[in-house]
């Protein structure tokens, strides 16, 4: 997803008790052809990782009274929060030649956006009359049209005005935040 190849890497760290384990190490090394950078410990890492975060975390509105070492330290962080994956929405795109629908997952946020994030879609009604649209939210690790393929996070109904004619639009507006 970085759009650059092993040769363009000078090294790979490792870190996590997960890193410990021989075939982790192994992978790596098939992957990038190299062998992977470790620390004397590896769970201290993450451990400095997860202070240093909640330092961060803690003095972003300025609350905590911080030395002026932590505070230049805090104030050197650059820190993007992203999605660990992509999230969408289950639509009906068609119906097959018996009458059944066919649906799609639709991305609507991509993996590895910066939070906060929005993004608002366009849906249509499919018949006259139509009271209510069911939201399926999905979560996948990879971009996937099959709805098959992906997680279902919530599944609720929205309901919609009487009345509507079959192609009115149905706008949705999807936020994740950092919290």
């Amino acid at each position: 997803e970085a759009n650059i190849s092993s040769d363009d890497l000078s090294g790979v760290l490792l870190v996590g008790g997960s890193t410990r384990i021989p075939i982790v190490q192994s992978t790596v090394e098939k992957i990038f052809g190299m062998q992977p950078i470790s620390t004397a410990n590896v769970d201290e890492v993450v451990a400095r990782g997860a202070t240093i975060y909640a330092a961060y975390k803690a003095n972003e509105d300025g609350s905590v009274e911080l030395t002026s070492a932590q505070e230049n330290a805090m104030n050197n962080i650059v820190l993007n929060e992203c999605t660990n994956s992509c999230f969408g929405y289950i639509c009906v795109v068609d119906v097959d030649a018996s009458g059944e629908p066919i649906r799609e997952n639709n991305i609507l946020i991509y993996k590895n956006e910066k939070l906060p994030c929005s993004t608002t879609n366009t849906y249509y009604t499919m018949y006259d009359g139509q009271d209510r649209v069911r939201n399926r939210v999905t979560e996948s690790r990879e971009i996937t049209k099959d709805p098959k393929m992906v997680k279902i996070l919530s599944e609720t109904e929205l309901p919609l005005a009487p009345d509507l004619p079959a192609a009115s639009e149905v706008v949705v507006t999807y936020s994740y935040t950092v919290n």
